[in-house]
């Protein structure tokens, strides 16, 4: 946000290339609903976001809020998170597990991300056809990185935004809304495009993106849209 071009920072040569989303979940923070995200990524020649190497997640929580989650992972290594305390107390950070949580669906939450106004109808037609038959809850806070880290701490157990396939040119996530791809996939969860396949995005501010994010294997296994049943990917 503010940098929708590429900007060197230090060597312009050097070769780390790095995406960044300083605030993500602007809105529900402003209104004290929910925290927001500060989402970084890196990879050495990096183009597309599965090449990235490292990633953070940051939370900006709400000002009702005692403490604040910090994670990050390197590529090929285990998520490490801690919860920051924000009171006065000094109290030291405290060591946080992450944990996708897969197995049973019963009233979980499964959401399908349907932020674009006036468009609600084919989001909600595919997701009434695509999860016919399961008892399940939607979280509809537009947040990516809340999604992320949400797949990450085992509270969703999937999250669909097909909304670049069905409702094309309206609001959608952008590459650096999954900056911290690295994080949640570190901590087990799967994190891949829609239709299924690896998130080819190039590591910018304005590519739409449609991805799909799974507590497990097994999850993915269960609900990963068949071939067919989404409109195919816009070329990048």
């Amino acid at each position: 946000e503010g940098h929708d071009e590429p900007v060197p920072v230090g060597d312009a040569d050097g070769p780390w290339r790095y995406i960044v989303d300083p605030v993500d979940g602007t809105r529900g923070l402003l209104a004290g609903k929910r925290s927001a995200w500060v989402l970084l990524g890196a990879g050495r020649e990096a183009r597309t976001l599965e090449e990235l190497e490292v990633g953070a997640a940051v939370e900006i929580p709400t000002r009702r809020a005692a403490v604040g989650l910090v994670a990050h992972a390197a590529i090929g290594g285990r998520a490490h998170a801690v919860d920051d305390d924000l009171t006065s107390a000094g109290r030291p950070p405290r060591p946080v597990d992450l944990v996708p949580r897969g197995g049973d669906l019963a009233r979980r939450f499964v959401t399908v991300v349907r932020l674009a106004p006036g468009s609600h109808a084919p989001i909600g037609e595919w997701a009434d056809r695509h999860l016919a038959g399961l008892e399940v809850y939607d979280d509809l806070a537009p947040c990516t990185g809340g999604y992320l880290m949400g797949l990450a701490a085992g509270n969703d157990a999937a999250v669909f935004d097909p909304r670049p396939l069905l409702v094309p040119g309206h609001l959608a996530a952008h590459p650096y809304d999954l900056a911290s791809i690295v994080v949640t996939r570190a901590a087990g969860a799967v994190v891949e495009a829609l239709p299924p396949g690896p998130l080819d995005a190039p590591l910018d501010c304005t590519t739409p993106v449609a991805w799909a994010g799974y507590a497990d294997e097994e999850v993915a296994r269960r609900l990963r849209p068949p071939p067919g049943s989404l409109p195919a990917a816009a070329p990048t």
